[in-house]
């Protein structure tokens, strides 16, 4: 979505509402006192929020030269934001997230 295409969509409902100069300079007013953060509150350790990167990295065995891919994990617990893991797991996706799931749970458990 562009301004022109908001304009646009102004314009079709006030037809004869502000051309597009003025309606960009009071879009751009308005955009001023915008913060572009979103704060969420949460119970400490309610919620769980994870993640895969979606691209694998290419891991090399220094020992044998075999190529393996693996999948970045990233979870964090909602409100206790100085606790995340961040893991590399070589496999099936499917396997991989299973792996990550329980190692993070593991480690959740623990730490609580």
């Amino acid at each position: 979505v562009d301004l022109q295409i908001l304009w646009g969509e102004y314009r079709a409902i006030h037809p004869e509402g502000y051309g597009y100069s003025r309606f960009c300079e009071l879009y751009r007013e308005f955009e001023r006192r915008l913060t572009p953060t979103m704060r969420q509150s949460h119970v400490a350790g309610d919620k769980v929020f994870v993640d895969y990167s979606g691209k694998t990295i290419d891991i090399v065995d220094p020992a044998t030269g075999e190529v393996m891919s693996a999948e970045l994990f990233v979870g964090v617990l909602g409100g206790l934001a100085a606790f995340g893991m961040v893991g590399m797991f070589i496999g099936p996706v499917v396997l991989s997230m299973v792996v990550a799931f329980v190692r993070f749970a593991d480690e959740s458990l623990a730490s609580g």
